[in-house]
């Protein structure tokens, strides 16, 4: 191998591949070229990086299982087309990754994480309708081992999209990423109870209104699991009105706020 070592001031350097660079030995590392005209560097660990390509792309499809690459990878489109566990290999210190995970026309795919995650706001609750993205950042400490997550899809108190939802005996279930609700009666009735919201988390927020002007819902105070401040039902006749709600993990409720 040839060694270059010098203070002086050189206008380059042309390299030239003629064999697959091996490992370096520990402690070392190569920088190289290759016949697709492209810079590379592997270090004494094996792992190859494309130095005229700041962000390693890769798109696929999977149903069971993904391994996602540190060392390749800091951009994934996934796509989903059955509940799929994900695995880390090559993990390396300071490495991010952008993970874009996308529902199938069906949709209602899970992803089931590695333990050794710590989710900042909580782990992803995916969006189950066909064709929704969930975007999730990913990134390695500098002890190269810990993981750190976070998703970026996280609502916070944006209202966004509505998502409909009909009771059932008294009942909704939202979902995590759920901020803004329209409740629709059962069985299309005129006016329906709502007592009781299932699946909140702690602080979670939602606006809620009907789903028209024709089907009233009544929100419930203390038969379920809202509360409503001067302990009366609130009806909400207009597609206008609404409540918003936040939620307490200690005792449990849902509370309405003026």
């Amino acid at each position: 191998m040839s060694k270059i070592d010098t203070t002086a001031e050189i206008d380059g350097i042309r390299l030239k591949e003629v064999s697959v660079p091996s490992t370096p030995a520990s402690g070392y590392s190569k920088i190289y070229g290759k016949t697709d005209g492209k810079l590379y560097f592997k270090n004494d660990g094996g792992n190859e990086y494309d130095l005229t390509q700041p962000v390693q792309i890769e798109t696929d499809s999977q149903s069971t299982t993904y391994t996602l690459d540190w060392a390749a990878f800091t951009y994934v489109e996934l796509t989903l087309t059955g509940d799929v566990t994900i695995s880390f290999s090559n993990l390396v210190a300071g490495r991010s990754v952008t993970l874009l995970l996308i529902q199938d026309g069906t949709g209602g795919r899970s992803v089931t994480w590695p333990g050794a995650v710590n989710w900042i706001n909580n782990e992803p609750d995916l969006q189950l309708d066909g064709a929704a993205i969930d975007v999730v950042s990913l990134f390695i400490r500098a002890d190269g081992t810990t993981v750190e997550g976070f998703s970026a899809t996280w609502p916070h108190l944006n209202a966004g999209k509505a998502r409909e939802l009909t009771i059932a005996a008294g009942v909704i279930t939202v979902r995590p990423i759920d901020s803004h609700i329209m409740c629709d009666t059962q069985a299309d009735a005129g006016s329906d109870d709502l007592d009781t919201i299932n699946g909140g988390i702690d602080g979670q927020m939602i606006v809620l209104h009907p789903v028209d002007n024709v089907r009233d819902i009544v929100v419930k105070h203390a038969t379920g699991n809202i509360r409503i401040k001067g302990t009366l039902d609130a009806t909400l006749a207009f597609r206008y009105e609404y409540v918003l709600l936040v939620y307490f993990a200690t005792p449990g409720f849902w509370m309405a706020i003026e």
